[in-house]
């Protein structure tokens, strides 16, 4: 019974848009995503969320859960929900975030804060300049649900992630992550040693061009005082 009703809740539901922005706290990931249905006010989701991830106060979907009280959807008051997550993250470089995918052949967008994520080459992603991007994804596809979700492009530091959630995505949002705070330290201390190199060579250049100055000085000294004298007289 449960399946049937799932089934129509599927079928009745459209996607327009869905985004999800995850900030990292130093423990995990808060998901912040924002969910435009079309003809209904239910969405089913890709997969059912872990059993770890926390529904924050003021979510505005309400949980459909399935016989084994998996996380599969969402109940909005309209067609368009917002959504508020917590998913715990091991400090591994290898993880697998979880955000609210929606069931849908259309393109979600993934954005991040506060970490440094690199998917993994088994999602069949492309790495762009500015994005990580199934390559069914147009970039007018892109820049079009950009302005559907914010009214602008999504910019370098936001690592926006265009996907489609189907079976490559089976197993999760799958990569190597990073602390940006770690890394962003780490470039601190390259640029800080990188100065300091800079400042030692531009001192050597000068107690260089220093020297040189000093020799040409004496040299134009000697062919002044010595060389451009006219010789004697003989007697």
């Amino acid at each position: 019974m449960l399946a049937l009703l799932l089934a129509g809740l599927a079928s009745a539901a459209s996607l327009q848009t869905a985004s999800h922005h995850g900030v990292w706290t130093g423990a995990g990931v808060e998901w912040r995503s924002e969910v435009v249905l079309i003809g209904a006010d239910t969405v089913l989701l890709a997969r059912p969320l872990p059993a770890d991830v926390a529904v924050l106060d003021g979510s505005q979907g309400s949980p459909v859960r399935d016989a084994q009280e998996r996380i599969v959807g969402f109940r909005f008051t309209n067609r368009r929900g917002h959504l508020l997550l917590r998913q715990p993250l091991p400090t591994d470089e290898r993880v697998t975030l979880t955000p609210p995918l929606v069931d849908s052949d259309r393109a979600q967008r993934v954005t991040l804060e506060g970490i440094d994520f690199e998917p993994d080459p088994a999602l069949g992603m492309q790495s762009r300049v500015l994005c990580a991007t199934h390559p069914e994804i147009s970039a007018a596809d892109r820049r079009q649900l950009d302005e559907q979700i914010s009214g602008r492009r999504a910019q370098l530091q936001e690592q926006p992630i265009y996907l489609i959630a189907d079976e490559r995505l089976d197993d999760g949002l799958i990569g190597s992550i990073r602390d940006e705070r770690r890394t962003s330290g780490g470039f601190v201390w390259v640029a800080v040693g990188a100065f300091g190199g800079l400042l030692s060579l531009l001192a050597l250049l000068y107690r260089g061009l220093e020297r040189r100055a000093r020799v040409e000085v004496a040299e134009a000294y000697l062919q002044r005082e010595f060389v451009s004298q006219p010789a004697p007289p003989l007697q």
